[in-house]
């Protein structure tokens, strides 16, 4: 049972996230990204390993495989994500760390940057696992992990199975989104017929729940 002190800690914590969650603008706000957003919104969707830490907001990154979008390079650097009142990476950003990043393209700053408030842009790769977090992806149960050295509380999913569901999102959906000052989501529409989606559902669990979980628009 926690005591006194224990518990007015605690309170003010909650106070403080729930400050922030008020005074921050959306985007700030810990609400993790759907995952058909991140997937069918993000200007560049690559396989990568952080190559260098040349300062302390910035990651360059060794581009391994591209999965949509066009890096323009085989290095890229990338804005970190920075750790808030109510959201923080699973570890400490370290060279030799492999993940799929989704990023988008702050033209205003001229830098890439990784998508959501809560680091669910960030999905970390060991041998032939993706793990994900925020995401609550049906059917596989969310658990406790060792990755990359440190605990990582989320879902284990085939690097195969998550790799073609991604590459494959976008032939049926379209995500359009406003931009300014980041993205945000506005309506997913379909580019196939139901069969065409069902063939794509049927591929795995991961690729039907990314087809339920998508909010279609089908006004003209």
């Amino acid at each position: 049972m926690l005591n006194h002190a224990s518990r007015s800690l605690a309170a003010l914590l909650i106070l403080a996230c729930a400050s922030a969650l008020t005074a921050l603008p959306a985007e700030a706000k810990y609400a993790p990204v759907p995952l058909f957003d991140m997937i069918g919104a993000s200007d560049l969707v690559i396989i990568a390993t952080i190559d260098a830490l040349p300062s302390a907001r910035v990651m360059t990154l060794a581009v391994e495989e591209v999965i949509h979008g066009s890096p323009g390079s085989k290095t890229l650097d990338v804005q970190r994500f920075e750790d808030w009142t109510c959201a923080a990476r699973w570890t400490p950003y370290k060279v030799g760390q492999k993940a799929m990043f989704f990023l988008w393209r702050d033209d205003t700053a001229g830098q890439w940057r990784v998508r959501s408030a809560g680091n669910e842009g960030e999905l970390p790769i060991m041998g032939g696992s993706v793990w994900l977090r925020g995401h609550g992806v049906e059917p596989w149960p969310a658990g406790e992990h060792t990755v990359h050295g440190a605990r990582f509380y989320g879902q284990e999913i085939d690097l195969a199975t998550f790799v073609d569901a991604v590459r494959g999102y976008r032939v049926h959906f379209e995500i359009k989104v406003t931009r300014h000052p980041w993205i945000q989501f506005q309506s997913a529409r379909p580019l196939t017929d139901d069969a065409a989606r069902e063939g794509y559902a049927s591929r795995s669990e991961l690729h039907r729940s990314l087809v339920l979980g998508t909010p279609l628009d089908t006004s003209k």
